[in-house]
């Protein structure tokens, strides 16, 4: 008597037709892919995955309310300019820290337009010395950064969330 041998491959395989065009006829490709198949997890594996998931979505949460804290009880700082510009035109404060885009316009924070062409960025700022330049965004999303060398910005240790410094910024060159 002859015994059959059986197999067992450890992953599935299935078959698949790709029909693709040739010239004036359809020419059909078979090809074996193979899938490779995970396990199942156990219901304690599944337990432990959503407990680790909600210690981390807590984390993560305790983690913003903190910097949110930190970020209100630093100083307000309002820099402006007064400036026409064209249509679709808007001006932008790029500078070294995360809060002015560390010097990436496509992120740096827009300025407000307001009555009278003047146009203002407030935010929260760690105290420090930090540079910054003004910067010219195109309807198109072309940029022009203004000419000279970067700006300073000191925001003085000491200052809490009720002080403002305040820039009004008048010399500005542009290229021509």
């Amino acid at each position: 008597m002859i015994a059959n041998k059986v197999s067992v491959k450890p992953q599935a395989t299935r078959m698949a037709s790709i029909a693709r065009p040739s010239g004036a006829r359809m020419s059909v490709v078979r090809s074996v892919v193979a899938v490779q198949t995970a396990p199942p997890q156990t219901k304690i594996q599944q337990i432990d995955i959503e407990l680790l998931n909600k210690k981390l979505e807590a984390k993560a949460k305790a983690l913003i309310a903190l910097e949110e804290q930190e970020i209100a009880a630093r100083p307000k700082v309002v820099i402006s300019i007064q400036r026409e510009v064209a249509l679709g035109e808007s001006w932008k404060v790029v500078g070294r820290i995360p809060e002015l885009g560390r010097f990436v316009p496509e992120v740096a924070p827009h300025m407000k337009w307001g009555a009278g062409h003047v146009w203002t960025y407030e935010g929260r700022i760690r105290p420090g010395q930090w540079e910054y330049k003004l910067v010219l965004r195109k309807p198109d999303g072309a940029i022009v950064w203004e000419e000279g060398p970067d700006r300073k910005l000191e925001v003085p240790e000491g200052k809490g969330p009720n002080d403002v410094v305040e820039i009004k910024i008048t010399d500005i060159k542009l290229p021509a």
